[in-house]
C-alpha cells in the first residue's frame, strides 16, 4: 500500500509539474553584435550614443519589465539569449532557463563584442531551436537588429523552416524595415526603431501586447 501511494503522489507531483511548465512563457532574444552597432543614434537624451549601448540600456527595461511580470503572474518565463560569433557563426551567451534579471544583465553583450557579420537566419534558426525544446504555453524569438542578413540563410528562409509552434519579432533598429519584407510576409511581427525612445517603445509594446499579455 506504501508503494502505492508513493507512486500516487509522484504522478500528482509530475502532473503538476507538467501543467506548471506547460503554461511557461518562453523567449529567445537575439542581439545583433555586428560591426555596424558601433555606429551611432540618438538615445532618449537627443545625445549620439552607438547603438549596442542603446540596445543594452532598452534591454534594461526588457529585465525591468519581465521582473515585474514576475512578481505579478503565476506564469513561469524562460529566458535565452543569443549573439553574433564573427562573421558567420552565432552564440548562446545565456541558455533557455528561469528568468533571472542579474543573470540576464550580465549577458549582455559588451563593447568587446561587436564586431563582424550579421548571420540572421543561423541566429533565428538557434534560438528559435533552444527554446523548442522548453515545455512552454507560447514561445518567442525577439531580434534586435540594425542590418540586413550578410551571412548564411535568410532568416524568412529559417523562420518558414521551423516546425516547432514559435512567433517571431523583428525590430529594424535604424535601418529601413522594408529591407526585412521577407520576415512579415514569412509570418514574423516587424517593427521598426530609430532612435533609442523608439527603441523601449517597441519592445515594450512587443512584450505587453504580444508575448506577456498576449493581446491581438
Amino acid at each position: 500500500m506504501k508503494r502505492v501511494a508513493y507512486l500516487f503522489v509522484a504522478m500528482v507531483v509530475m502532473l503538476g509539474c507538467v501543467a506548471y511548465g506547460a503554461e511557461a512563457i518562453a523567449i529567445a532574444f537575439v542581439f545583433d553584435t555586428s560591426g555596424s552597432m558601433l555606429e551611432s543614434v540618438k538615445d532618449a537624451r537627443g545625445v549620439d550614443v552607438q547603438k549596442f549601448e542603446v540596445g543594452r540600456k532598452a534591454m534594461d527595461g526588457v529585465v525591468e519589465k519581465l521582473t515585474q511580470f514576475s512578481k505579478t503572474s503565476d506564469r513561469p518565463l524562460q529566458v535565452a539569449l543569443f549573439v553574433f560569433d564573427g562573421k558567420t557563426g552565432v552564440r548562446e551567451v545565456l541558455a533557455p532557463g528561469k528568468f533571472d534579471a542579474a543573470r540576464l544583465r550580465e549577458s549582455l553583450p559588451q563593447r568587446k563584442d561587436i564586431a563582424g557579420g550579421t548571420p540572421l537566419g543561423r541566429a533565428t534558426d538557434a534560438a528559435a531551436k533552444s527554446i523548442a525544446a522548453v515545455q512552454a504555453s507560447s514561445r518567442h524569438v525577439i531580434v534586435l537588429t540594425d542590418g540586413d542578413n550578410t551571412a548564411g540563410p535568410k532568416p524568412e528562409d529559417a523562420i518558414r523552416a521551423a516546425k516547432a509552434p514559435v512567433q517571431y519579432h523583428f525590430i529594424a533598429f535604424d535601418v529601413d524595415a522594408r529591407v526585412f519584407s521577407g520576415v512579415r510576409q514569412a509570418g514574423a511581427t516587424l517593427l521598426s526603431a530609430g532612435d533609442a525612445k523608439q527603441l523601449d517603445e517597441r519592445l515594450g509594446f512587443l512584450l505587453e501586447e504580444k508575448i506577456l499579455l498576449e493581446k491581438e
